[in-house]
């Protein structure tokens, strides 16, 4: 099966930036930080436990600049007068690409009705946990929130939590789906959500634990790496999947796709 037989739904393209000053915000990093609190350093940092709240600590001017990927490009963009992006950092082997990274929704050719034909679907996604793309989680959700429509809340929420409200609305909107990595920050809550919405382990290896695919070693293509999970989740939806998730870039190298 080829490259033909599929085609793109969806395009999400997000360019990374990143802004410094004087007073860095830093995600959790301490060996970042300890690089930039160096002796003689001009930049200081200010370490955060996340994205948010270096939003918040930079609306507060606590922080004056910051590390950041797209959730804090979008903070610029809404305050463009109190918040400018000052310089940008790129891979220094896509100098030349136009975005940082290209996200796609793949489906077989035949695929009607848009996101609503999805409804049903067996779903493939490389994982909330994947760092090959360092992809953030408003990236890794970007389909569930436009096919499931996950970002709206539902009028009775009976005291659930944000995730186990996201969890049960995908459960209801896919048949089947492997979605590896973590649902919840909370070890707990996460092995909790995986054994109550087994459905959306069902495409994995190990149904009940979201760990990853079956048998990715099975996937046998010249110079493409079988444990990338974005190759894996391709592999998924060729092999009888509705629908997957994953970077423009690892569609190109499975499907020897020419690029004009």
């Amino acid at each position: 099966m080829g490259f033909k037989d599929f085609i793109l739904v969806l395009g999400i393209v997000i360019s990374c930036a990143n802004a410094q000053t004087f007073r860095a915000c830093v995600v959790d990093d301490s060996i970042r930080c300890q690089n930039l609190d160096k002796d003689g350093s001009l930049v200081s940092c200010l370490s955060v436990p996340t994205r948010v709240e270096c939003a918040v600590q930079m609306n507060r001017g606590n922080a004056f600049g910051v590390f950041t990927e797209e959730e804090l490009l979008l903070l610029a963009q809404r305050n463009p007068n109190d918040h400018r992006v000052i310089a940008t950092v790129r891979d220094v082997n896509r100098i030349t690409n136009p975005f940082a990274f290209e996200a796609v929704a793949l489906v077989p050719n035949n695929h009607t009705n848009g996101f609503e034909g999805l409804r049903g679907g067996r779903y493939c996604h490389p994982g909330l946990g994947a760092t090959s793309m360092r992809w953030s989680p408003r990236v890794l959700r970007a389909l569930e929130t436009l096919s499931a429509r996950t970002d709206q809340c539902p009028s009775e929420t009976r005291g659930r939590t944000t995730e186990e409200l996201e969890v049960e609305i995908l459960s209801n909107f896919f048949s089947e789906a492997c979605r590896p990595g973590p649902w919840s920050a909370n070890p707990t809550h996460d092995a909790d959500l995986k054994r109550r919405f087994p459905n959306l382990c069902a495409m994995c290896s190990a149904s009940g634990v979201c760990e990853g695919y079956n048998n990715p070693m099975a996937i046998n293509i010249a110079g493409v790496s079988n444990r990338d999970t974005h190759i894996q989740a391709i592999d998924c939806l060729v092999n009888n999947g509705t629908v997957a998730f994953v970077a423009w870039s690892h569609v190109v190298d499975y499907f020897r796709v020419s690029i004009f």
